[in-house]
């Protein structure tokens, strides 16, 4: 889900920021891979609002269904819609990260 420069950021800030800041609540980076996608979001999330980067889910609609789409906003600006349906948040949320990882990586 996070490749190539865009991985070496991530664990350089996630370092930084989760292990040295919150030494208590550390957990390594071994440990953060091995957790369950629902418990690694959050971390994400934070690392991508650090970059200006603001990935969003959405409920939508696809043919009178509930479904999930996702976005990704830098800097409050759209720069990558989704144009997807998938069923849950979970699956919305990892093509966003997925996208927001390409766009980092082509940015450096």
């Amino acid at each position: 889900m996070i490749t190539g420069k865009n991985k070496e950021r991530f664990e350089n800030w996630y370092n930084e920021k989760l292990i040295f800041q919150y030494i208590k609540l550390s957990i390594s980076l071994r440990g953060f891979y091995n957790l369950t996608f629902e418990m690694q979001q959050g971390v994400y999330l934070a690392y991508y609002d650090s970059l200006g980067n603001d990935c969003e889910a959405y409920n939508c609609y696809d043919n009178m269904k509930s479904c999930w789409t996702y976005d990704i906003l830098e800097n409050q600006i759209e720069i990558f819609n989704g144009n997807i349906a998938v069923p849950t948040r979970n699956e919305a949320l990892i093509e966003a990260f997925k996208q927001a990882d390409k766009l980092e990586n082509e940015k450096h």
